[in-house]
């Protein structure tokens, strides 16, 4: 007959959530943790005006800093969170008035915008603005192709905000779980290996960045968008508006606010552990 302090010992069903709820509130705290930054990055317009401001490339354009600039928070905004077109080709049709009334009409085919006036609400006839912009170049236009990119940029940031959304409703509600019904200890390694994890993957892609920037650049793209797709002139409206250092800047900003809610978490997380009298139960 077997000795029953030498039988194997085999968590219950509260163990076994109290496992999982660690495991899974881990997953969503990296998950957050590393789209905090481009959260910071997309969703408040001011971060694309102030980036648009010092970066657009005025001298490629016909279009001066300013118009740039408004065309890059519309843009941005269209993108990220309404994929109004009216409001986006408004925006459009209002710069390639202004650089026509000032002469900046050197770059290319502009769009015919005479006869074109705003409604009493402020909006142009989306039709004509359409037929317009198709006869006019990439350096006055988003064209089709830029249309196209960036309305599968907004389907997968939708996409991925409805996705984090839920990581953060089920991460407050794991890491509550293993905070009240684990150990401390429980709690903060749950706080502390996500940390670690975003910091050591993001510690791998600031040195392929310093590195090749272009090469992570392409590959982040690759994951979601079909090759050839997200490539356009240099002198297009849409690189005048995100040239490279803009696209650097928002990575640097992506990087540095990511790694510093990741050392919050692995210092509130550590000194969890330390405090802790007992070893993790779960």
């Amino acid at each position: 007959m077997t000795d029953a302090s030498h039988r194997p010992h085999f968590p219950g069903i509260m163990g076994l959530i109290n496992v999982g709820a660690a495991v899974m509130g881990a997953l969503c705290l990296a998950a957050l943790l590393a789209a905090s930054g481009f959260a910071v990055d997309a969703y408040p317009t001011s971060t694309v005006r102030i980036l648009a401001q010092h970066y657009s490339a005025e001298e490629d354009s016909p279009f001066n800093r300013q118009e740039l600039v408004d065309a890059a928070v519309a843009t941005a905004q269209f993108t990220v969170k309404d994929n109004d077109t009216q409001r986006l080709f408004d925006t459009l049709a209002t710069i390639n008035i202004s650089a026509a009334s000032a002469g900046r009409g050197q770059f290319g085919q502009a769009p015919d915008l005479r006869g074109l006036t705003p409604d009493e609400s402020g909006h142009f006839d989306i039709g004509q603005l359409q037929e317009a912009f198709a006869c006019a170049s990439q350096t006055y236009v988003l064209d089709e192709a830029a249309i196209s990119h960036l309305n599968d940029c907004y389907q997968v940031i939708s996409k991925a905000g409805w996705l984090l959304l839920g990581c953060l409703v089920l991460g407050v509600a794991c890491l509550a779980h293993v905070f009240f019904r684990c150990s401390r200890r429980a709690f903060g390694l749950s706080l502390a290996i996500p940390a670690g994890g975003v910091l050591a993957g993001f510690g791998a892609a600031l040195a392929w960045l310093a590195l090749d920037f272009n090469g992570l650049f392409a590959a982040f793209h690759g994951l979601f968008f079909q090759e050839g797709t997200w490539t356009f002139p240099w002198d297009s409206l849409l690189i005048c508006m995100y040239p490279l250092d803009f696209w650097v800047a928002m990575g640097c900003i992506w990087f540095a606010v990511s790694i510093i809610c990741s050392l919050i978490s692995l210092v509130v997380g550590i000194t969890c552990i330390r405090r802790s009298p007992t070893p993790a139960t779960l």
